[in-house]
């Protein structure tokens, strides 16, 4: 018998671990999505093992319904990072596979109910109040999901969610009412160009003649292209039935943006020369490292960056390169872009589902060589990923503050040391944990304390208000500040105040 392990895909407390089914014949990998038995229902599941052999049958297994026609939902190290967050953060396994999986690309079950007759006389139900009756008769469609109903207005006034639940259960069980249990297609799936091609049979018709002609004439046309030229989905349907054309689908290209290199980097000065140097050298280890790159602003971080990355292709390894939400603005974006050409990708939450679904799907097909990303861009599924970059490292912005909750720069060291990388922290004002690991000698420290144009930093007056205004006066400016705010309205200069 062939065991394998999954976890039902739903929000549970009650199945917090793995269960164990029977694979049968199906081949089966980590991540595959399948359709396993639930008490008396079926559910979707990640699988979490590959299937193994077992020699004693003392205990009969249920077996596996099905493997779904999905990309897989994450990948072994995905699944390490999961199981990470939930041992360190407290939370369920399911609830750690939702940083590492896309939702919407996953099929849900989807339970509705059916009504099966006219409304029911009430006198007969005597315990479902008649509002709740009209509701769901007059108001709500033939076949409906509860939620549907339990939000509703009219609904609401009938009774609070238990009373309705228990209204919902004595409708089903007078047979006014049906449950009904469907597996639902995911929101997001894959995109694929449907194109047409001759086929070997002939079709009557002038219509269908002229359509295969010019399939003839533009063999491997996307179907698209022919119902703009003239031709009914119909027609082309017809065809398809005779055998007069052919249908594959095929997935499209990704889209040019530039080649890499096209950037002309300046040249690094001495300290940023020597902290290229200690990237490099703890990247050949193949070990695990934690670097500190405390620079101030202006000192040419992004270039180090740059460099790290180049010496990580060389090794043939891949990077992640997250940056705070507020920070990734195309100007930062495009530098990585015109660095590392079309094999960059970038996310952010201004990317629609199915954007961020190509660009999931492209790191596991192996087309992407470096992501840049916010905090969740972490847990793109790239292979053999040899260093992850955390810019500003200090901003607050890395930590999730809703379930399942996680610092990035903890969960990044996980995944470095998972694949023998290197974690790169930049930040020109380092958080007191990363500046004290560094003193310590836990991580290494790389400094840049002077700028590549030699620009001097402005100057800072730091003003006790106590001090100089006293017990008994308030106010909010300095002397000093108001003394430089009219230096720069008499040369017609603007200020900022924070």
């Amino acid at each position: 018998m062939r065991a394998v392990d999954a976890l039902p895909a739903i929000r549970s407390s009650h199945v917090d671990l793995p269960l164990t089914y029977d694979a049968g014949g199906l081949d089966l990998a980590v991540g595959d999505v399948v359709l396993a038995p639930l008490r008396n229902n079926d559910v979707v599941a990640y699988v979490l093992s590959v299937p193994r052999e077992v020699a004693y049958e003392a205990v009969a297994l249920r077996p596996i319904r099905q493997r779904l026609d999905v990309p897989r939902a994450f990948d072994e190290t995905g699944l390490q990072l999961a199981r990470f967050i939930a041992e360190r953060y407290l939370c369920t396994l399911g609830e750690a596979l939702t940083a590492v999986t896309l939702p919407d690309a996953v099929p849900h079950m989807r339970d509705s109910l059916v009504r099966t007759a006219a409304m029911p006389d009430p006198k007969r139900l005597p315990s479902v109040p008649l509002r709740l009756l009209r509701c769901i008769w007059q108001e709500l469609p033939e076949v409906f999901a509860l939620n549907q109903l339990l939000r509703h207005p009219e609904a609401r006034r009938a009774g609070d969610r238990a009373a309705l639940l228990r209204h919902v259960g004595a409708l089903v069980r007078a047979k006014a009412l049906r449950r009904d249990r469907r597996l639902a297609d995911p929101r997001t799936r894959e995109y694929r160009l449907r194109l047409l091609d001759p086929g070997d049979r002939p079709i009557r018709g002038k219509r269908a003649a002229a359509l295969t002609d010019f399939v003839r004439a533009h063999p491997g046309v996307p179907r698209a292209e022919a119902v703009l030229a003239g031709f009914s989905n119909a027609l082309i349907a017809r065809a398809l039935a005779a055998g007069a054309l052919t249908e594959r689908y095929e997935r499209p290209a990704r889209p040019h943006r530039c080649d890499g290199g096209s950037q002309q980097l300046p040249q690094p000065m001495d300290e940023q020369r020597i902290a290229i140097d200690a990237i490099s050298r703890a990247l050949k280890s193949e070990r695990f490292h934690g670097l500190l790159l405390h620079g101030i602003t202006g000192s040419g971080k992004t270039l180090v960056y740059i460099k790290a990355i180049e010496a990580a292709l060389r090794a043939r390894r891949k990077a992640i390169v997250l940056v705070p939400e507020i920070s990734l603005t195309p100007q930062t974006s495009e530098r990585f872009v015109a660095a590392f050409g079309d094999r960059v990708a970038v996310l952010h939450s201004a990317l629609s589902e199915r954007e961020r679904f190509e660009t999931w799907q492209a790191c596991g097909r192996g087309e992407i060589d470096v992501v840049v990303g916010a905090r969740s861009a972490l847990f793109a599924p790239l292979p053999n990923v040899g260093i992850v970059i955390l810019d500003e490292a200090h901003d607050p912005s890395y930590k999730q503050d809703s379930v399942p909750r996680y610092q990035a720069s903890t969960v990044a060291a996980e995944r470095m040391r998972l694949e023998n990388g290197i974690l790169l922290l930049g930040s020109a004002t380092p958080s007191l944990e990363s500046f004290r690991a560094a003193q310590r000698g836990n991580i290494a420290l790389l400094e840049l304390r002077r700028r590549p144009t030699a620009q001097p930093l402005p100057d800072v007056s730091i003003v006790d208000l106590r001090r100089e205004l006293g017990p008994r006066q308030t106010g909010v400016f300095s002397a000093i500040l108001i003394q430089g705010l009219a230096v720069r309205l008499e040369r017609g200069e603007k200020s900022v105040l924070f």
